[in-house]
């Protein structure tokens, strides 16, 4: 017998902590006593809107975690698995992060290890030379792929070529870079700046001791924050034919914005109608009825101070005009059509499902607190998103479907 399907109860996101180091860094804490493991996780505004040379964000996050002036690459590392830790440095669009998992009772070790990686790199031209060498080699490797292709156009289309949001990175770019310029970007956006810091798991007094000690002490240097423009790419549609041309790439995309919006919500819930999970619009028509593609699926994307909606499938050889087509016309059915309920329940059951998953635990957590803090919409975004998701009806989401979902506003990109 197939049990019953139940509504999912409300809920919100769960109780954290904010609390202050002597030299003002907020650190954001979700602890839960009987959980043996520490995340840890400082953020800095140095991802790729801060560049001064492109691809320097990403060069520069690598570079710091290969030694530090007292520990070479290999050495840092043998310390790192002795104590079963791990240590992560990423960039991405707009920040550079330096994370650090650890059992609680190696937390001391192992916050002497991450700020040696952040107060004294080695930044070693060796290593520097290695990251390049293996960046233009994947690069290489990544250029040949239809769907890495069409990615790169459409965001380019969208934002714009020479846009942080919009840029590729080339060959040349990552050939060109210097020590000089990791060097910099490290100095003026990194170090003794100011940043967030999350920490979760089983966390107490003694860890905010810990912290402040180790990331508290120093005196922040003031930085200076580019003014963000938000550009708008080119309108045409764009055809890249390719030696690999059994299978094409397509994409269609336009520029949305961030979480902060007000319809953020909305067009969230819609997007997931679309192209969102398995039982979407787009996949039930495009993929299941006319067998045109392996996969098809719209995403809304957000960055700190932008964001587009993209639909990719990967589709059998000419066939992108009925594809598209038919895209178009699920647009229609979404700005004319009221949604059944059952759909309606069914989509909001899958997402709410989604977000309690989100936050079941404080590991998981901490990333959404993460996301919604630093786009400047706060946690209390989470809950709205979670009360609207509730609330939606098929008004709501007809107005939205012909607020955004006009197709001369799309860009396309086809690649094969």
């Amino acid at each position: 017998m197939i049990p019953k399907i139940r509504n999912l109860k409300p809920f919100s996101f769960p109780s954290f902590t904010t609390f202050k180091l002597d030299n003002e860094i907020e650190v954001y804490e979700m602890s839960q006593a009987n959980f043996e493991v520490i995340k840890l996780e400082l953020v800095f505004e140095a991802g790729r809107v801060f560049e001064a040379h492109k691809t320097v964000a990403r060069a520069t996050s690598a570079i710091l975690r290969e030694g530090t002036l007292k520990l070479s690459s290999e050495e840092l590392n043998e310390q790192i698995d002795f104590y079963g830790a791990t240590i992560m440095v990423e960039a991405s669009m707009d920040y550079a992060s330096l994370k650090l998992y650890c059992l609680r009772k190696y937390l001391p070790k192992m916050l002497h290890l991450l700020s040696e990686i952040l107060f004294e790199p080695r930044f070693d031209q060796n290593e520097l030379n290695i990251f390049k060498k293996r960046a233009v080699e994947r690069l290489s490797y990544e250029l040949n792929k239809n769907d890495v292709i069409a990615y790169r156009k459409i965001t380019e289309l969208v934002f714009g070529a020479e846009h942080p949001y919009g840029y590729n990175s080339q060959l040349s770019d990552y050939q060109e870079l210097e020590m000089a310029f990791l060097k910099k970007h490290y100095a003026d956006h990194i170090r003794f700046k100011k940043c967030h810091i999350f920490i979760s798991g089983k966390v107490d007094l003694e860890c905010r001791k810990l912290l402040n000690d180790s990331f508290g002490k120093f005196k922040l240097e003031e930085k200076q924050t580019p003014e963000y423009h938000s550009n708008v790419g080119s309108v045409e549609n764009c055809i890249i034919k390719t030696d690999n041309n059994e299978q094409q790439s397509l994409r269609l995309s336009k520029k949305m914005f961030n979480r902060t919006h007000k319809d953020f919500p909305k067009s969230y819930f819609l997007t997931t109608v679309l192209g969102g999970y398995f039982g979407s619009r787009l996949m039930k028509n495009i993929r299941e009825e006319k067998g045109l593609t392996y996969n098809i699926y719209a995403t809304l994307e957000q960055f700190k101070n932008d964001g587009y909606l993209m639909i990719s499938a990967e589709i059998a050889k000419d066939t992108a005009d009925l594809v598209i087509e038919e895209i178009f016309k699920e647009f229609e059915y979404l700005k004319t059509r009221p949604i059944v309920d059952d759909e309606l329940v069914m989509v909001k059951n899958y997402l709410l499902g989604s977000l309690l998953s989100m936050i079941d635990g404080p590991i998981s957590a901490i990333d959404v607190l993460r996301n919604f803090e630093l786009s400047s919409a706060g946690v209390h975004h989470f809950n709205d998103l979670v009360d609207q998701i509730y609330t939606m009806d098929s008004g709501t989401l007809i107005a939205t479907a012909n607020s955004y979902l006009a197709s001369e506003e799309f860009v396309s990109v086809l690649v094969g």
